[in-house]
């Protein structure tokens, strides 16, 4: 649902069946709207759907290698980026995917070695055309870790903060 500054409803769009996702606007005022498509069974995979300024869809993309839609977020020149696990495995892994403001995915970067917890929330950092950080909290029982991942064209780096 898109408002005015002032609270009025302009447009409502709905996705049936949806039941958690995430949801990003450019600088423009384009949405993007992920969610994970039968995240726990065998055909898991994720949803990304672009909405034009007045609430026409414009493209849609799945990704049958992700899972999870954890963070999403968008550059300066409007291209998406989406952070979740892998479906292939069930090991934690962490994607992510970059997608042009057209559809079109420009990169996807899995991370190896796997970083496992009971408890993990992603976020990305600083996001621009050239790179994007992506911030993991993990642990479990009050113990956690902060790892930080930067992605540059399909190469990625760890850094673990003290």
């Amino acid at each position: 649902m898109k408002f005015t500054p002032a609270g009025i409803p302009v447009w409502t769009n709905v996705i049936p069946k949806v039941r958690w996702g995430r949801l990003v606007a450019d600088r423009l005022g384009r949405a993007f709207v992920a969610w994970a498509t039968n995240a726990w069974a065998t055909n898991a995979g994720v949803a990304l759907l672009k909405y034009d300024r007045d609430g026409t869809p414009l493209w849609t993309k799945r990704y049958d290698h992700v899972r999870s839609v954890d963070a999403l977020a968008v550059d300066s020149r409007g291209a998406v980026y989406l952070a979740g696990e892998t479906a292939a495995s069930w090991d934690g892994r962490v994607v992510v995917v970059k997608t042009s403001s057209q559809g079109q995915t420009i990169w996807s970067a899995a991370t190896q070695p796997s970083f496992n917890g009971d408890d993990m929330t992603r976020r990305f950092g600083r996001v621009d055309p050239q790179s994007v950080t992506l911030v993991q909290d993990i642990g479990s029982a009050g113990h956690y870790d902060k790892i930080i991942a930067t992605f540059r064209e399909q190469s990625w780096r760890w850094w673990f903060p003290r």
